[in-house]
């Protein structure tokens, strides 16, 4: 697949960030991938031109998207799961919130529920398609523009899209605040567990933590909550070495400099003599 870029709207450089032949809207792979490696994947990046283009969202029809989830919906339909534009009906692939799925053009019918009607760029032009609400909640980014209406907000695990909640709610796992960034107020999603990395998906998972003070590092692991996000550290708290038979400053070695002033320390093993 040839990737022509798109020169004239700045914005689109970072969201909608190509255009493959005949005018369908692509993703490009960007420098350092093979042309093999590109045809791999060309989701759309749907962009809003100057801001929301919302259409109405009526109860829906037949052929309209479904939710995103359904693994009932026939291949190339609104809401199937697609690696590129070939795939869907419509020669339309955008980025969900688990992966690309088929969409379509909403200018003359409106989107279901959990999805919305966006404007786009595509060259020159400014065109309409369905996309589904969670499509960038979360998603690592750098700048404003990769995520949509929403923002690039800073936060202690890196820099994740938020999504604009003024006129229409959050996904599962998501409310709605204010939140002052660039110097702009405004209203947007972001997760209930307070942690982009922690959700209902990895719910339970373990990952590396610690514990760390003047007196040295303690290591733990600490596990995904959806509704606190990273909890129950199990890292010690460094202290001072005392005669316990425990690495209290956890440098590898227990009892090796015992706090003074202290007998000699001597810790029994069951089952061990001598």
């Amino acid at each position: 697949m040839h990737f022509l870029r798109t020169t004239t709207i700045a914005i689109a450089l970072a969201f909608l960030l190509g255009c493959g032949g005949g005018g369908t809207p692509v993703m490009d792979t960007g420098p350092g991938d093979s042309g093999a490696d590109a045809d791999k994947r060309d989701l759309v990046k749907p962009e809003d031109s100057t801001g929301p283009h919302d259409g109405e969202r009526p109860d829906g029809e037949d052929d309209t998207p479904e939710d995103e989830e359904s693994s009932e919906i026939e291949p190339g339909k609104p809401g199937a799961p697609c690696y590129n534009n070939s795939e869907c009906d419509s020669n339309l692939c955008v980025e969900g919130s688990e992966g690309g799925v088929c969409t379509q053009y909403c200018q003359s019918e409106g989107c279901p529920e959990h999805w919305y009607c966006r404007g786009m760029s595509i060259g020159q032009d400014v065109v309409f398609i369905c996309i589904p609400e969670g499509a960038n909640l979360c998603k690592p980014c750098s700048v404003d523009t990769q995520c949509g209406d929403g923002v690039c907000l800073e936060t202690a695990e890196g820099k994740f899209c938020t999504r604009n909640c003024e006129k229409y709610g959050c996904s599962k796992g998501y409310e709605c605040k204010e939140i002052t960034h660039g110097g702009r107020q405004s209203k947007e999603c972001l997760p209930v567990s307070g942690s982009c990395t922690c959700s209902e998906k990895n719910a339970e998972e373990e990952r590396p933590c610690e514990q760390r003070n003047d007196v040295g590092v303690c290591q733990g692991f600490e596990t995904c909550d959806p509704r606190l996000g990273w909890v129950g550290c199990t890292a010690l708290e460094p202290s001072v070495e005392i005669c316990d038979g425990i690495d209290n400053d956890c440098n590898g070695v227990a009892d090796d400099n015992p706090r003074m002033p202290s007998e000699e320390c001597y810790n029994e093993t069951p089952g061990v003599e001598g």
